[in-house]
């Protein structure tokens, strides 16, 4: 009885090859191409494991967890600058809200997945410009008073994060169908 299974099996693997792998295995190019960040785009999802069997949707949710873990990665240099400045209470101040201001990045990161999960992509929009807008704001909270705090690798980190932000509003997009 289970030749009869193999040989059932063997058929199926004979007429549907490429059935469990991505369908099309150009989505990447493809998808990348769409994006502003195309380089970057294509490096994040090549270096992923499960991004050749991944669907639209699937590299979504790979560059969605990019963004989360550039995120940390802010969050803990941060941390690093925090107890390795000196007692300044308005540089203190400015790390302290921008430590605040990327947790609060992380947390809209996983209501986008949600969102995603729920193919509500205008709320995925919604999310993560708002993780965007965060990000964004920190740097406001750095006036010419705080300029020792500049750091070329925390700059560095968020221009990455920012990047991977934007790929994953485009490929929201190609998913919502705003583009094609």
């Amino acid at each position: 009885m289970n030749s009869v299974y193999l040989v059932c099996f063997i058929v199926v693997l004979a007429v549907f090859p490429n059935k469990g792998l991505s369908q099309n295995p150009d989505l990447i190019t493809k998808t990348c191409d769409k994006t502003l960040h195309k380089d970057l785009c294509n490096s994040i999802l090549r270096s992923h494991p499960k991004s050749a069997q991944a669907d639209l949707h699937g590299l979504a949710i790979i560059v969605l967890q990019d963004a989360k873990a550039d995120a940390w990665k802010i969050k803990e240099h941060i941390d690093v600058l925090t107890k390795a400045t000196s007692d300044d209470t308005l540089i203190k101040m400015c790390l302290k809200e921008f430590a605040g201001n990327i947790a609060d990045a992380v947390n809209e990161i996983e209501e986008s997945i949600k969102a995603l999960d729920g193919k509500k992509y205008a709320d995925v929009i919604t999310w993560i410009s708002a993780a965007m807008t965060n990000l964004d704001t920190c740097g406001d909270g750095f006036d010419a008073d705080a300029k020792p705090v500049y750091d070329p690798a925390l700059t560095e980190l968020t221009e990455k994060y920012t990047k991977v932000c934007s790929i994953e509003l485009g490929i929201t997009n190609l998913l919502s169908g705003v583009v094609n």
